[in-house]
């Protein structure tokens, strides 16, 4: 009896790796388990795993480079102000966050809530300049020299660790010097520049850098997702958005002009949809990818969104124009390949410290 039930628990722990016969189960050969077949699994051409990081990654290239790219420009030939623009995006989002937050089995209280949010705080703020300085630029420059200066996020970044003490190799300065060329070039040689909209996108560039260096830790403190901070933020933006626009001289509001014309309401819901499915898939994608292959993605998104402006709507690219981008681009690749190996290899450095510490 001792032997039959021992055998009984071998049999049951290899039995999910073993193909069941119906027939020979039936036939009473082996009462207590199934009979031991190989069972030949179907290996996944495409592991779940990936599958996610690659629809993920085409939803956020897509709904960045060709949504966002021809509702955010039509809106400001349209409306022609970058307030109103800014309480679009942040209404629309903050109210998509909040619809999504319901649906969710748990629930938070509205003092939880608003402890999130004031924890928040810093980097909304920083939320709301990136995003209102962008449409600045936007409605001043275009859509090039936008993406063009966010090239500069990088020596930003860079410039920012500096003034807290810390230190890189030589080559990564070096790489940051086709990034700051590349930008200079292509920002003077825009046919549509202007002194306020390199202003503007510059802040804007500054302002997420910002963003950028303080809301991972944040995240990390406050145990809270990527598209759940989002919702926080834009509730704050959406907030602070609303008193600007009043004080704004504004003629007509935009939703009642946008109520008298379709395209111009379709405009005003695409604004605001494509700016909060940007964000989130954002959130999304960043976890599922290295930092170079981010870069990369990156690069080519904002590549796309120059490209398809310019088709969009009939804008005129000079040569030094394509080439101080390419430049900046360029620069911005150099510097995550350096930025990605020198983790790699510091990580190999510290997993070799700790094998060695197990023997000596």
């Amino acid at each position: 009896a001792s032997l039959a039930r021992a055998a009984s628990v071998c049999v049951a722990e290899l039995q999910p790796l073993f193909l069941p016969t119906r027939t020979m189960k039936a036939s009473g050969l082996l009462p207590f388990a199934t009979p031991l077949l190989p069972c030949p699994r179907p290996e996944r051409m495409f592991p779940p795993g990936k599958a996610r990081m690659a629809v993920v990654g085409f939803l956020w290239f897509a709904s960045s480079s060709v949504l966002s790219t021809y509702a955010d420009t039509r809106f400001l030939l349209i409306f022609d102000s970058s307030v109103a623009h800014t309480v679009i995006r942040f209404g629309s989002s903050a109210t998509l966050g909040f619809v999504t937050r319901m649906l969710q089995p748990k629930k938070r209280t509205v003092q939880e809530t608003w402890q999130l949010m004031w924890g928040f705080r810093v980097q909304a703020a920083c939320l709301f300049a990136a995003n209102h300085m962008n449409s600045m630029a936007l409605r001043l420059s275009g859509i090039t020299l936008c993406c063009v200066c966010k090239a500069s996020i990088p020596v930003l970044t860079v410039g920012l660790m500096l003034l807290r003490g810390k230190r890189f190799e030589p080559m990564i300065y070096l790489s940051l010097m086709p990034a700051v060329l590349g930008v200079t070039l292509a920002s003077i040689s825009d046919v549509k520049f202007s002194w306020g909209g390199l202003v503007a996108a510059l802040g804007s560039a500054l302002a997420q850098t910002l963003l950028n260096v303080t809301s991972k830790a944040r995240l990390e403190q406050l145990e809270v997702s990527g598209p759940d901070a989002q919702f926080l933020m834009a509730a704050w933006c959406f907030l602070a958005s609303i008193p600007m626009y009043l004080l704004s001289n504004s003629d007509v509001p935009p939703w009642s002009q946008a109520m008298q014309c379709p395209v111009a309401l379709g405009v005003t819901i695409l604004s605001g949809a494509a700016y909060h499915i940007e964000y989130v898939l954002n959130f999304m994608f960043i976890p599922c990818v290295n930092p170079l292959a981010f870069s990369v993605t990156d690069i080519a998104r904002r590549l796309t969104k120059i490209v398809l402006g310019a088709c969009f709507f009939h804008t005129v690219l000079t040569v030094p124009n394509m080439v101080g981008i390419v430049m900046a681009l360029g620069g911005v690749l150099w510097y995550s390949c350096l930025k990605f190996n020198g983790s790699q290899d510091q990580a190999g450095r510290r997993k070799l410290m700790r094998m060695s510490s197990r023997f000596f």
